[in-house]
């Protein structure tokens, strides 16, 4: 396959209602990215991006930082670690050296693949059109690809797996309601199945990765956070976890903005603090019920050792009428973070944020300090499940005595709301 380099693309917006709407147009020239709205869509506008990028006439540049060039709104579309590393080696197989594709080139790959609501055209078309999906099989050449070798599903992975965020291999499928079968979903969800999104290993994840995964999902959900319809899909490669897709229902697109795009954050440089996505989503939402949602999800990464809480792992959903939400939570699991630390840091602490930190960085937001120590309460409770839930997932009982002796040690030391207090890491 042979291309020109895109020096204009169409952007489609798909999620308000069923017809497609045009936003605009982005351009490459004098080595930037310049983005500029449709007359239409000025005349009857919704707020997509109403700090980094609100609805007005003429061109708008691209910013240097912190997405390289490339609006908030549009980078978001951009897939990073694995679905960057799948196009790059299906670049240097055409011939072509992935270090001259620009922004746009990468949206013209993506095409009508992106996560959210957004289109790229002209997009660059895939050849790959099969209906069947062996997650073993895709598994298996995940990591045939990450070992740098050759397999013949590469562009099977960069057409499933090649939009969405983060490290892990993954693919976007079509699920039947029974879990039981699986169907290429890049475009239309084929009827009589749902969109989900399902992760593959690392190689140094060891094997019980899905599964700790769709424990702590569940401990999420008994926790009181809102988190996806979720399953463990078993196969002869391994158990992998999968979720419903929140950006896709009954065959519809919905808008969705990570934090790190609405607010040009470097998702790449611990640089945020709670008190800053506390303070954000109230202004954004204007809803405390949803900030109290993120008070939650900061108490259940700290006392669930998630670490990996970085800017992009927590997202904005707009309505047809223009208001926004929290989407449901995700990439809930037992991870590291920067440096042993979270990526958010709570009033300043990252290392080992307690109670008293997140009473101290919910109260700018309007929160009370009963309403967060209930809500540590509750977040707690959901904790009391976890031999239970890990055990119906088939996590081995050496593994699951290790984490309850690490949970219990973090559960001591958030609830003892007694660490010392460091100036907060706040942005300007």
């Amino acid at each position: 396959m042979r291309w020109t380099s895109a020096a204009a693309l169409d952007v489609v917006f798909h999620g308000a209602g069923t017809v497609p709407r045009s936003l605009g147009r982005l351009a490459f020239a004098q080595r930037r990215v310049w983005f500029e709205f449709d007359s239409s869509w000025l005349e009857d506008p919704l707020p997509i991006s109403p700090v980094a990028l609100p609805p007005k006439a003429g061109l708008h540049p691209g910013p240097s930082e912190p997405f390289g060039g490339l609006h908030g709104l549009f980078h978001d579309s951009l897939p990073d670690g694995w679905g960057r590393l799948l196009l790059d080696r299906e670049v240097r197989r055409l011939g072509h050296d992935p270090g001259d594709l620009t922004a746009l080139d990468r949206l013209a790959w993506i095409g009508d693949r992106a996560l959210g609501a957004l289109e790229y055209r002209p997009a660059i078309g895939l050849p790959v059109t099969p209906t069947v999906v062996d997650l073993a099989e895709l598994a298996t050449a995940s990591h045939v690809v990450l070992a740098d070798a050759h397999t013949d599903h590469l562009a099977e992975l960069l057409l499933l797996g090649g939009s969405p965020h983060g490290a892990r291999p993954k693919v976007l499928v079509g699920v039947s309601p029974d879990r039981q079968r699986l169907a290429h979903a890049h475009g239309a969800v084929p009827d009589g199945f749902e969109p989900w999104i399902v992760k593959f290993h690392l190689p140094g994840d060891g094997p019980d990765a899905g599964r700790l995964e769709a424990c702590w999902a569940r401990l999420a959900r008994r926790a009181g956070l809102d988190v996806p319809d979720h399953h463990l899909f078993e196969t002869p490669a391994g158990a992998f976890f999968g979720a419903r897709r929140f950006d896709r229902s009954g065959g519809r697109r919905h808008h969705v903005q990570t934090f790190a795009a609405l607010w040009h954050v470097d998702f790449r440089v611990p640089s945020v603090d709670a008190r800053d996505l506390l303070k954000a989503t109230s202004w954004l939402t204007r809803d405390q019920r949803e900030v109290a949602k993120v008070v939650r999800w900061h108490a259940f990464n700290v006392l669930a050792h998630n670490r990996d809480d970085h800017p992009k792992n927590i997202a904005f959903r707009l309505d047809d009428a223009g208001e926004w939400t929290l989407t449901p939570f995700y990439d809930l699991t037992w991870s590291d973070g920067p440096g042993g630390e979270h990526w958010f840091t709570v009033a300043g602490e990252g290392r080992a944020p307690t109670l008293g930190h997140l009473i101290e960085a919910a109260e700018p937001a309007g929160l009370e300090a009963a309403t967060v120590r209930r809500i540590g309460d509750e977040v707690r409770e959901g904790f009391s499940h976890f031999e239970t839930e890990a055990a119906l997932l088939g996590v081995g009982p050496e593994r699951i005595q290790a984490l309850r002796a690490s949970l219990d040690v973090l559960n001591a030391r958030f609830f003892a709301e007694s660490a010392p207090k460091r100036p907060a890491r706040t942005r300007s």
